[in-house]
């Protein structure tokens, strides 16, 4: 489901054979994510390329790492969003909470 690279100060998560950032996957980012929001500068890459769907506790997720993350001294950065998921981004405007990459 997931898979984690670290390279440098860098965490590259990639979500395998998931569409959907829904509640069932937010589980799974709490368990396996959160610890690594704790990390002092450090960077989670999430790897956005196969996520079509966000639900909303998808985007709580979210900012929830946001949050830890800013606390911690490190961030966030969301690269290769598909068109669908940035538009979910926008409509709920956080496309400028988070550093998006396309």
């Amino acid at each position: 489901m997931l898979s984690i690279n670290k390279v440098d100060n860098q965490f590259i998560v990639s979500f395998r054979n998931i569409k959907k950032f829904n509640f069932q996957l937010t589980k799974i980012i709490n368990e396996e994510l959160i610890h690594l929001s704790t990390i002092p500068n450090s960077i989670i890459v999430l790897d956005m390329a196969q996520i079509i769907f966000i639900d909303s506790a998808g985007i709580d997720t979210l900012l929830n790492l946001h949050k830890t993350t800013k606390y911690y001294n490190s961030s966030i950065k969301l690269i290769n969003v598909t068109e669908e998921a940035r538009e979910i981004f926008e409509l709920v405007n956080l496309d400028k909470t988070f550093a998006i990459e396309s």
